[in-house]
C-alpha cells in the first residue's frame, strides 16, 4: 500500500498553518539532541540556570541557546558597592557580542546564568558588606548585542540619545517574537540544494586585509604584532567563511589561530615552522617587534 504525501495534503496542511506548526523541526537521521527537562525549561522563565560555557551555543545569527532553547545570558551576582550605588546595574546579553567575548577571554563566564523570561525583569542577588540579598530588578538590553545583531537597523554610530532610546524602548517579548525561544520550531532557511556554499567570497583578500589593517595586525589574542603581515589571520568566530560580518572576525597571529578548534591542520604547514621559528615565545607576549 502506497502511503499518501502527507506534505500535499491541503486539508492537513490548513490545520498545521492554523496550528502554527512548521512543515519540519530540521532533524536529520542520526541527530541526537540533548533536549531541555521541564524543570529546567520552568527555571529558565523565573530566576534562570548556572550552566558551563560549554553548554551555551551561538547560532549562526548570533543569539544564544541552551539545549535547543534561545535564551538570554547576564550576571546574577552584583556588587552593591561597586553596581548598586552607583546606579550602573548589568546588562543582559540577547547574543555573543564583544562584551561576552571580552569576558570570555578574561575567564569571567562564570558570572553569568543564562534565562529566558520576557518581562525584563531578573533574579539578582546584591551582595555586598557580608550580607547576600536577592531580588528581581529590571535590566536593560546591552547595546553591543543590539549592535551585533542590527535589531532593527540599531548600530552603534547612532547619537547616543537615539541609541538610549531604542534601548529603552526594546522588550524581550518583542525579541523572541522574532527569534523564538525553540530552535526545534524553526524551519531551515536552506536545504542541501540552495544552502550557501561555506567559502570565502571572491573578495576575502580586501575584506581581510581591510579588517587587519583597522586591529594595526596586532593579534586579538596575544598581543603579538608580527612583522611579517602573513603571519596575521582572520578568523571567523562562527566557522562560517562566508559570513563575513566585522562582528564575526577576530584578528589573530598564526600561532594562536592554530590553536583555535579544528585549525590544528595549520601546525603541519611550512608557514607554521617559520612562525614558530621566529617567535619562539608568542603565546607568552615575548619577543614582539
Amino acid at each position: 500500500m502506497k502511503l499518501p504525501d502527507f506534505k500535499a495534503d491541503v486539508r492537513l496542511n490548513s490545520l498545521r498553518v492554523r496550528m502554527g506548526a512548521p512543515l519540519t523541526t530540521g532533524f536529520r537521521l542520526g541527530q541526537v539532541r540533548p533536549g531541555i527537562d521541564p524543570a529546567e525549561l520552568a527555571k529558565l522563565g523565573r530566576e534562570g540556570l548556572d550552566v558551563s560555557i560549554d553548554d551555551i551555543q551561538m547560532q549562526n545569527d548570533g543569539t544564544l541557546a541552551y539545549k535547543d532553547v534561545r535564551v538570554v545570558v547576564y550576571i546574577r551576582d552584583v556588587s552593591v558597592m561597586r553596581e548598586r550605588q552607583a546606579g550602573n546595574m548589568p546588562r543582559y546579553h540577547v547574543a555573543y557580542c564583544r562584551t561576552l567575548d571580552r569576558m570570555r577571554e578574561s575567564n569571567r563566564w562564570q558570572r553569568y546564568v543564562v534565562a529566558n523570561r520576557e518581562d525584563g525583569r531578573f533574579h539578582i542577588n546584591m551582595v555586598g558588606n557580608g550580607s547576600l540579598r536577592s531580588s528581581v530588578e529590571p535590566l536593560s538590553v546591552c547595546q553591543n548585542c543590539l549592535d551585533r545583531l542590527r535589531y532593527l537597523g540599531f548600530n552603534l554610530e547612532l547619537d547616543s540619545a537615539e541609541r538610549r532610546g531604542r534601548v529603552a524602548r526594546f522588550t524581550l517579548s518583542e525579541f523572541f517574537g522574532r527569534y523564538p525561544k525553540s530552535l526545534l520550531a524553526i524551519r531551515p532557511r536552506h536545504d542541501a540544494v540552495d544552502a550557501p556554499l561555506n567559502d570565502y567570497p571572491d573578495d576575502w583578500g580586501e575584506i581581510s586585509e581591510r579588517y587587519k589593517a583597522q586591529k594595526s595586525y596586532k593579534c586579538e589574542r596575544c598581543g603579538l604584532r608580527p612583522a611579517e603581515h602573513h603571519f596575521v589571520h582572520v578568523h571567523h568566530r562562527n566557522g562560517q567563511k562566508n559570513d563575513c560580518d566585522t562582528h564575526n572576525f577576530k584578528c589573530l597571529c598564526l600561532g594562536c589561530h592554530a590553536e583555535e578548534p579544528l585549525h590544528s591542520h595549520m601546525k603541519a604547514t611550512s608557514d607554521y615552522g617559520e612562525f614558530v621559528g621566529r617567535y619562539p615565545n608568542w603565546g607568552n607576549g615575548i619577543g614582539r617587534p
